[in-house]
């Protein structure tokens, strides 16, 4: 709750009266934010991974393929 508050203060005018526009950034923040309490963001508590953006999630895409295609031709041999 510190995170989300302290995002709120730090908030511009014109963020805080479009804070709907905000929110999915916030609430990605404050997920991922690590918590001395429970030693852990919240998202890896609640889903036992790292969260991962977009981008990174895409850029692993490739290497899980290539991973595929070496056990792949390892099984063919």
């Amino acid at each position: 709750m510190h995170t989300l508050g302290h995002m709120l203060r730090i908030a511009s005018n014109d963020e805080y009266n479009n804070l709907k526009d905000y929110l999915q950034c916030i609430a990605f923040a404050h997920n991922c934010t690590y918590s001395s309490g429970i030693e852990y963001t919240p998202f890896e508590a609640g889903h036992g991974l790292r969260a991962q953006t977009v981008a990174e999630a895409r850029m692993a895409i490739p290497k899980l393929q290539l991973l595929e295609e070496d056990s792949d031709d390892c099984l063919a041999a």
